[in-house]
């Protein structure tokens, strides 16, 4: 691989603000490079923007702005990407990694939630259910707190962490206005306990972090910014943007390079002038190459995933990097390469990688199903299960195997698991001290 290969690779690797500091070091030691006087990259206009129309043309309605990018907030990136990245290694559906992603998108800097359930849910047009499971398992992550809707909960949160959460705590957290004001007599009674051990349960609580959030803001000098954008305009066309507002450009300054090669004299001089020439170059390319790849790459996602942004996430299709792949005629290897790109969408800010899953192939053509549709099916399946007839993990993968879905018994297991779902044998013994 040469040299210049590499570069391009790490080029296309890098996010913002990598390629913001790799763009000023190149300014510093190649005179022929130098920012340009506007913002963005000088790609051509059909890189910058492409739409996709809808079926059904809808009426102009509010939630159909082209002005949706005024909406965007940049989020905070190192309390976000640690709880980032304990999502994508604890939560193993893609349905449920983006009703997650979402939510950590909510979060102010403390680590509250900005919007309610069922605001997110819908956001997300699924059900207030589904997103409070996938809450449920949030707020196991660390910091333990994050996600709380106010102070209450979030203490809460930490004492159910430590085992020690009951009705005396409840009622504490429900009345800290109160303790605050100094009725403490008063509410002693109301609690039924001893002024001893409300002192004894304050002390607890003062060990407590009422702002899980704020150790994770103490060196903050980056904000997370897009590297796309898919809105709908007013016609419900979804439109696929690049935002070359904050998108690293050079300029190459060919004068400067031809007044400098004029005035050389020696061999030596002028290969090495003409060598630094050739390396700013490269390095626009390599620029113009990495946005297209990024334009590239979302135009396919919005295309492949029209129905997702438009009816919610109940409508999210199984998708691999090798459909891309196909879609845009670029290597599955330069796709992984910028899957933690970041897009801005009507639904919610989402790195590339989110929207690709694993797929379970079905004996009729036409289907292919998600794991996580296949997750739901056999969640169903031992819901629906009798107590004298509890089906073992092979019974389920033939079942499936009947109604045309192609599954091993091996894979049943693991989505079990995945599920915490007991295996048949755990479940007969439930059932039968159940009855």
């Amino acid at each position: 691989m040469t040299k210049q290969l590499q570069q391009s690779l790490k080029i296309l690797q890098m996010n913002t603000f990598e390629l913001k500091e790799f763009i000023d070091t190149q300014i510093l030691e190649n005179p022929f490079i130098n920012f340009p006087e506007g913002a963005g990259l000088g790609t051509k206009e059909n890189f910058e923007e492409h739409r996709y129309e809808s079926v059904q043309t809808k009426e102009n309605d509010g939630n159909f702005r082209e002005d949706y990018i005024s909406r965007i907030v940049d989020n905070q990136i190192t309390l976000k990407q640690h709880l980032i990245d304990q999502i994508f290694i604890t939560i193993h559906d893609n349905k449920e990694k983006l009703i997650a992603v979402r939510f950590t998108d909510s979060l102010d800097d403390n680590g509250y939630l900005i919007e309610n359930i069922l605001e997110i849910a819908k956001a997300l047009k699924c059900e207030t259910a589904e997103a409070e499971a996938v809450l449920n398992k949030l707020y196991k992550l660390d910091p333990i707190g994050a996600y709380a809707q106010n102070l209450q909960e979030c203490l809460s949160l930490q004492l159910k962490e430590k085992g020690i959460y009951d009705e005396v705590f409840a009622n504490i957290l429900a009345n800290l206005e109160g303790i605050a004001k100094g009725e403490i007599n008063k509410l002693i009674k109301m609690f039924k306990i001893t002024l001893e051990e409300f002192k004894i349960r304050m002390a607890s609580i003062k060990k407590l972090d009422p702002k899980p959030g704020r150790n994770f803001f103490t060196h903050i000098t980056q904000t997370l910014i897009p590297d796309a954008f898919i809105f709908f305009d007013t016609y419900a066309n979804l439109v696929v943007k690049l935002n070359n507002e904050h998108l690293p450009s050079i300029n190459l300054n060919s004068n400067l390079y031809k007044e400098t090669l004029e005035n050389l004299k020696t061999k030596d001089e002028i290969i090495f002038c003409k060598h630094r020439f050739h390396d700013a170059m490269f390095i626009a390319r390599a620029l113009e190459q990495r946005a297209n790849t990024i334009f590239q790459v979302t135009s396919a996602i919005a295309e492949e995933q029209y129905e997702f942004f438009e009816k919610g996430i109940n409508y999210l299709k199984p998708m691999t990097l090798a459909d891309i792949a196909k879609k845009t005629n670029l290597h599955e290897s330069t796709i992984s390469r910028i899957s933690n790109k970041t897009i801005a969408t009507v639904i919610g800010t989402f790195e590339i990688k989110y929207f690709f899953t694993s797929k379970i192939k079905s004996n009729f053509a036409e289907n292919i199903y998600s794991s996580s549709a296949i997750k739901n099916k056999i969640k169903e399946l031992i819901e629906e299960e009798q107590a004298n007839e509890v089906l073992a993990d092979d019974k389920i993968s033939a079942i499936l195997q009947s109604r045309g879905i192609d599954i091993s018994r091996r894979t049943v297991t693991k989505y079990r698991e995945a599920m915490n779902i007991p295996s048949s044998h755990q479940r007969k013994r439930l059932k039968a001290a159940a009855s």
